[in-house]
């Protein structure tokens, strides 16, 4: 498999795992009865999952274009599945700033070497 697709499908289990930690602790609910909750586990099952593809995509690319890719590809994940599953607005602003984050992943894609 690309190391691409395994860095993009990386990217989802984070920003999905982000996803249900933020529904887990929502409102300051974060106390020691977290840890007892089974989707507890489960965030801690798909962070691990998602650390060891972020290092098989580290033993494909240089650093700095692993870690650019991942965090442009967060931006854009964390903005869609905010307004899709929290209702968060996404402003004029956060629509440049997406559009940029997504162009400037074009940019180290294809041009950069």
């Amino acid at each position: 498999m690309p190391a691409v697709v395994v860095l993009l499908f990386a990217q989802l289990i984070y920003s999905v795992k982000d996803l249900l930690a933020r529904s887990l602790v929502k409102g300051g609910n974060f106390g020691a009865e977290v840890f007892q909750k089974p989707l507890f586990y489960l965030i801690l099952v798909m962070h691990f999952t998602a650390l060891m593809l972020q290092l098989y995509v580290l033993s494909e690319y240089q650093l700095s274009r692993a870690m650019t890719g991942f965090a442009v590809i967060s931006i854009i994940f964390a903005s869609v599945l905010g307004f899709i599953f929290l209702g968060e607005k996404i402003t004029l602003p956060m629509y440049i700033a997406i559009s940029l984050a997504f162009a400037s992943l074009l940019v180290i894609a294809f041009v950069v070497k």
